[in-house]
C-alpha cells in the first residue's frame, strides 16, 4: 500500500484516537498519576539538542510548556491511530469477506479499537510507574520537617553587602522573590517515607 493509503487509513482512525487519549488521560488523573502527554513531552525536551531547546525556550517564553504538551499529545493520538489503523488492516487480511458485511466491519473495527485501548494501556505502563506520593508529609509523620528551635540571628549590615554594591543580591532573598527556570513539564515528586541521598567518593565516612 502507497503511503496516502497508510495516511488515509490512520486518519479515519483519529476520532478513535483521540477518545482513547482522552479516556487514558482520564484514568491517569483519576488515579493520582502524572499525564501520559507530559511524560512524553518531558521526554521530546530531554532528547531535543541543547541550543535548539534553549532557542524553544527563549522564543515561546511562558508558552514553551504548553506547545510542548500539544505537541506531545498529537503525537499520541497519531501513534494510536496508526496502532488501530495497524491493527484493523491485520484483521482484514485475515477475512476477505469482512469488507461486505456491516457486522463484520463493526467487529473488525471493535477489536482495532480494543487493540487501540491496550496499547495505550501499554504505554501507560511503560511510562508511569507506581503512582506518585506526595511531597508534604503530615504533620509529626514520617519524614516531616522539624519545626526550628534555634532560629539563627538576623543579619547584621556587616554580613550583607548589597545595599553597597550595585547588582549584588541580598544574602537574604524575600520568599516572593523565588522562582523556578528549568524544562521539566512535571514537577519531581519523591516520597520522603523512602527517599535517600548517597554522600560518597571522597568521603572519610560515607
Amino acid at each position: 500500500m502507497n503511503v496516502a493509503g497508510v495516511l488515509g487509513r490512520v486518519r479515519r482512525h483519529l476520532p478513535t484516537a483521540v477518545l482513547t487519549v482522552v479516556a487514558v488521560e482520564a484514568a491517569l488523573a483519576l488515579t493520582g498519576r502524572d499525564a501520559l502527554a507530559l511524560r512524553l513531552a518531558d521526554l521530546l525536551v530531554e532528547v531535543t539538542p541543547g541550543p535548539l531547546a534553549t532557542w524553544f525556550l527563549g522564543t515561546f517564553r511562558g508558552a514553551a510548556r504548553p506547545l510542548t504538551a500539544l505537541v506531545a499529545a498529537g503525537v499520541l493520538v497519531a501513534a494510536v491511530a496508526g496502532a488501530v489503523a495497524g491493527a484493523a488492516a491485520v484483521v482484514r487480511r485475515g477475512d476477505t469477506t469482512a469488507a461486505s458485511d456491516p457486522a463484520r466491519r463493526r467487529l473488525l473495527g471493535g477489536l482495532a479499537t480494543g487493540a487501540g485501548l491496550l496499547g495505550a494501556a501499554g504505554l501507560v505502563r511503560a511510562a508511569g510507574g507506581p503512582a506518585a506520593t506526595a511531597t508534604t508529609p503530615a504533620a509529626g509523620g514520617p519524614g516531616a520537617i522539624p519545626p526550628v528551635t534555634d532560629p539563627l540571628p538576623a543579619v547584621t549590615a556587616a554580613q550583607d553587602l548589597s545595599p553597597g554594591v550595585p547588582g549584588l543580591s541580598p544574602v537574604l532573598t524575600p520568599v516572593g522573590e523565588f522562582y523556578r527556570i528549568d524544562t521539566a513539564m512535571i514537577v519531581p515528586r519523591v516520597d520522603v517515607r523512602t527517599w535517600r541521598l548517597r554522600i560518597h567518593g571522597m568521603v572519610a565516612r560515607e
